[in-house]
């Protein structure tokens, strides 16, 4: 018999659950009151994810050996585990009022707890298993996890550090590493080292897949970003953020066209029916109309960030119009929160709300236009506009399309940006501003130009300040061929990726292998102070857009700065930003209809140190005389355009 038992076990150790069970039946036929085949037969059943037949035959285990503790404390797991944590926690208490420093009742117990939310509650009863027994992985294993949801990442590195130290082979510790040390400690090269540990040891870690995604994005490696978070979303359908990431990274890539990335957002739409299938929509058919316009703005970035800087001297002027505006903020907020929300009509941050929540507010509060400034960027709330909160929905500025989201109505853009015979591209319909699709405002006139560094280098000095994400092979190639042609030239760049020296090392290993001298390269970490960043552009003879998706905020920041910028123009709104700013300051001559041309463009001037210096002296009074400085002119074109709208939808 008890052969036979540790043959049953094994074939359970091995996965080999059917001729387990078939096994274990044929003994039960003659001992169907045995205590321990009925345990075996509920531990068969867990591992075939029968949670309810695993508490059934748990429960005639006990009945047949009332006495036995670890039947018991099994079927605490398994209440734990069907989310019956109510069951579970009075089962645990039971327990431990008779074996109060039992670990393995303590692990439960902890386990219903973090369940039912209640993280101080578990996190104290993890640390007193941990102090009974230090090397208790499970329990540094879920003590790990705990601090990570509740975003304490040094404490929950630290732990799951310790719990590998003594279980090598447990699941989502590296996977936590990794993403503390690529979003965090910009560690990438060892986030990815762990990340494919993880993937050997479980391949179907959809969770170390986006992460792995996400690193290579980090690293300006879009295709290895674009080809993992595709993977995570074949092991995990239900993953809402990687389909977020997919539609956003898409438009990076040099070898995905309009009609592809179209089909990604049909595929996301397709993915919220199924998703929010019973979501409340509203109606708006005998709804009040308001007396005066109600604009609403939803964004996870109202705060130090790049739409602040865009939009900032915008919001100021909207108050002297007569509109009311609401702000619906979904990040942690600080002072340029504090800035934005001292002149709204009315603030909210709905971080910790609902969607089904803030879409009722925003219905109650009878918001005629609800602006989304994010689209698919992280911390969107895409999910509130599905609901249709607001008779009219409009996405801008946050990402360009196409969102794949039909409750939202229009695209804000213009003419320059989505040309006409290109509204098949995008879900939204496009509207258009009469000049620039956005305002700017954000500059600091004490910071003054300096004369072009080639005076004082002897040498010209291209520079790139851009997110390293834009920065795909093509373009290193196009700046290597650059270099080449403008003999003693430099390239001085600056990233979030400089902070590593491995990753350092790697590029200087790239331009070497390229028959270019590394001294010739400048990297540099980004500083966080905004004005020492602005006047790094002084040292900039020629700045170089990343292709296809070039620069928005950086584009505005060194044209202020009277940096002439070669770009390119490209073939969807993502790909124009940069070549719409130089138009409408008629620099058509900086703008690049190939990558052929962008690297003509960029020696040509290289080789005309005059017009360099032509630039330096006139490129700032052209940016602040033109639209794009202009936000009163704006603002005024912009309440138009919403009032039309509404209008229109009466």
């Amino acid at each position: 018999m008890k052969t036979k038992i540790n043959e049953i076990i094994e074939l359970i150790h091995n996965r080999e659950l059917e001729q387990a069970d078939f096994k274990l039946n044929a003994l039960l036929n003659r001992r169907s009151r045995s205590s321990e085949l009925m345990y075996i037969k509920a531990m068969i059943e867990k591992e075939k994810n029968n949670l309810s037949n695993s508490e059934d035959y748990l429960k005639k285990a006990i009945q047949y050996d009332h006495r036995n503790f670890h039947y018991r404390s099994e079927l605490i797991s398994i209440y734990v585990a069907q989310n019956k944590n109510e069951i579970a926690l009075r089962e645990a208490e039971k327990l431990l009022s008779r074996y109060p420093n039992n670990t393995e009742i303590l692990l439960s117990l902890a386990s219903a707890h973090a369940k039912l939310r209640n993280m101080d509650i578990a996190e104290n009863i993890l640390k007193k298993i941990i102090s009974i027994e230090p090397k208790n992985h499970i329990a540094l294993y879920l003590l790990s996890i705990s601090y990570y949801d509740q975003k304490k990442y040094a404490e929950s590195v630290n732990t799951a550090i310790n719990a590998l130290g003594i279980n090598p082979n447990l699941s989502y510790m590296r996977t936590i590493i990794a993403d503390h040390y690529s979003s965090r400690e910009d560690k990438f090269l060892i986030a990815i080292q762990l990340l494919n540990e993880e993937i050997k040891l479980f391949p179907n870690s959809d969770c170390a897949y986006r992460i792995l995604g996400s690193t290579y994005s980090r690293l300006g490696e879009i295709n290895k970003c674009l080809a993992y978070t595709k993977k995570q979303i074949e092991l995990n359908p239900a993953c809402n953020v990687s389909r977020n990431n997919y539609l956003l990274f898409a438009h990076y890539s040099p070898d995905l066209n309009s009609e592809d990335i179209l089909e990604a957002a049909h595929d996301y739409y397709k993915f919220c029916i199924k998703k929010y299938d019973n979501k409340q929509e509203y109606s708006h058919e005998n709804r009040i109309k308001n007396k005066i316009l109600k604009i609403g703005f939803v964004s996870g970035d109202f705060r130090n960030h790049a739409l602040f800087f865009w939009l900032r001297q915008f919001f100021k002027e909207l108050v002297n119009f007569e509109v009311e505006t609401y702000y619906y903020c979904n990040n942690k907020e600080d002072n340029f929160s504090q800035e934005i929300r001292e002149i709204a009509t009315n603030w909210q941050n709905i971080q910790k709300l609902s969607d089904e929540e803030v879409a009722e507010t925003i219905y109650k509060e009878n918001i005629d236009i609800l602006f989304d400034l994010s689209g698919h960027t992280a911390k969107n709330r895409l999910e509130i506009f599905m609901h249709k909160p607001a008779p009219i929905q409009i996405t801008w500025l946050g990402q360009s399309g196409p969102l794949g989201i039909p409750q939202i109505d229009y695209m804000l853009t213009d003419a320059y940006l989505v040309r006409e015979g290109e509204e098949k591209d995008y879900t939204e319909k496009i509207i258009r501003m009469p000049n620039s699709f956005a305002p700017y405002g954000a500059f600091d006139n004490e910071i003054k130009i300096k004369e072009t560094p080639y005076k004082k280098n002897g040498y010209v000095t291209f520079g790139c300040f851009n997110n390293f994400l834009k920065v795909n092979p093509k373009v290193m190639q196009s700046w290597i061929e650059i270099l080449k042609k403008v003999p003693q030239s430099h390239l001085y760049l600056k990233s979030h990726l400089f902070i590593d020296a491995t990753v350092i090392n790697n590029f200087k290993k790239y331009y070497t292998d390229n028959q270019i001298n590394p001294e010739r390269i400048r990297m540099e970490a980004f500083s966080t102070d905004r004005n020492e960043y602005l006047e790094l552009y002084n040292e900039i003879d020629i700045a170089l857009d990343p292709f296809p998706l070039g620069g928005g905020t950086t584009t505005h920041d060194l044209l202020f700065m009277g940096t002439p910028l070669i770009a390119t123009c490209g073939n969807r709104m993502s790909h124009r930003i940069s070549a719409s700013l130089l138009s409408q300051l008629e620099c058509d001559e900086l703008i690049a209809n190939s990558k052929e041309e962008y690297i003509q463009l960029a020696i040509d001037l290289a080789n005309n140190p005059e017009k360099i210096s032509e630039y330096k002296s006139d490129l700032r009074q052209r940016y602040l005389r033109s639209i794009i400085a202009d936000n009163k002119t704006f603002a005024k074109n912009f309440i138009a355009l919403c009032k039309e709208l509404v209008l229109k939808a009466e």
